[in-house]
């Protein structure tokens, strides 16, 4: 039995200490952090570009980025970011966290949708990512909470109509034949059919004008004058 309570997002800003040569990317990202938490994402996705500027393939501020997305509601580009954290930082602490969000994602997509099959396909996706995160930090007690409703969501979805349907399988090209070879029978015999029922109307047609032009003719013959002498 789960408790209910909220999803759990790990929005964990990350700050690098300052050394030489990273001031400017230290001053971007703290300024960014204290955007961050006032709410002002804009001003603090400013600052992480910035940091990005200094430093592509810097993780954190990859990982801000994406929680700034998510924060302002633009989950595709939240993803986007994400995935270039795993390009530049694979297998990591921040890893995990990573994969946390992007099932967070899929989580939510699947609690907010109405069609089964598209929340069948969202709760896979989560649970495949909390999976990869719980790899990197098996400790994470968030995450797996989260797997395990996610779990639980997917087995009380009953199969969808869609899915009971076996699928037919491939005909080979003699069964293909033989299915051709009846279909152009059937419609031989339909035509044969239809043509002996106009044949059929065309007879009783011509009996009832002969009737006709039999009894006309009948009418027209000169009666039997009487004999006056």
């Amino acid at each position: 039995m789960f408790i209910p309570r909220l999803l759990t997002l790990l929005l964990t800003i990350l700050t690098l200490c300052p050394s030489v040569g990273q001031t400017t990317v230290w001053k971007h990202t703290t300024q960014g952090n204290r955007a961050f938490e006032r709410k002002d994402y804009s001003q603090a996705e400013i600052n992480y570009l910035n940091v990005l500027k200094e430093n592509p393939q810097s993780a954190p501020a990859l990982f801000n980025l994406g929680n700034v997305q998510l924060a302002k509601g633009n989950a595709q580009a939240a993803l986007d970011y994400f995935q270039r954290v795993h390009n530049v930082a694979p297998d990591t602490s921040l890893a995990a966290q990573v994969f946390h969000n992007q099932g967070y994602i899929y989580h939510a997509t699947a609690m907010s949708s109405t069609k089964e099959d598209e929340r069948q396909r969202a709760l896979r996706e989560a649970i495949e990512y909390y999976k990869q995160s719980l790899r990197l930090n098996p400790a994470d007690d968030n995450t797996r909470y989260n797997l395990a409703l996610c779990q639980k969501l997917l087995k009380d979805i009953p199969p969808s109509s869609q899915q009971s349907q076996q699928t037919p399988e491939p005909q080979s090209a003699e069964q293909q034949e033989q299915q051709n070879n009846q279909q152009e029978q059937q419609q031989q015999n339909s035509n044969d059919k239809q043509t002996q029922q106009l044949l059929n109307l065309a007879k009783q047609a011509e009996k009832r004008a002969k009737e006709k032009v039999d009894k006309a003719m009948k009418n027209r013959r000169p009666k039997n004058l009487e004999k006056n002498w």
